[in-house]
């Protein structure tokens, strides 16, 4: 009876260290970046949240991979933007971004 208890501590350890050591295994080449590099945004379109035209600067909400991000944009574009207008990034530089419109960029 001592003798299968100790059989099945040992098969039950054994399965339980096989099944971690797979796991290690698989995740080990796997790299977990929740840092969100500025040229990831190029073109991702955004909302914007703080009007603005050619001659000042604004601020877009882009979502990407789960997480909003608020960011200064500017537009080389002559028409300005209004709230809630849809924007694509074209280009960062800094912690800024550029933008055209949704339309501008579709044709």
């Amino acid at each position: 009876m001592v003798v299968l208890i100790c059989f099945s501590i040992g098969v039950g350890v054994g399965c339980g260290v096989a099944i971690a050591t797979l796991i290690w295994l698989r995740r080990r080449d796997q790299v977990i970046d929740s840092l969100i590099q500025l040229e990831q945004l190029v073109g991702h379109a955004g909302t914007v949240e703080m009007p603005f035209d050619h001659h000042s600067q604004g601020k877009v909400r882009v979502d990407i991979n789960g997480s909003a991000l608020n960011l200064r944009a500017f537009t080389d574009d002559v028409q300005g933007f209004k709230l809630g207008d849809r924007v694509v990034v074209m280009a960062t530089q800094g912690d800024r971004v550029w933008v055209v419109s949704e339309q501008t960029f579709k044709t």
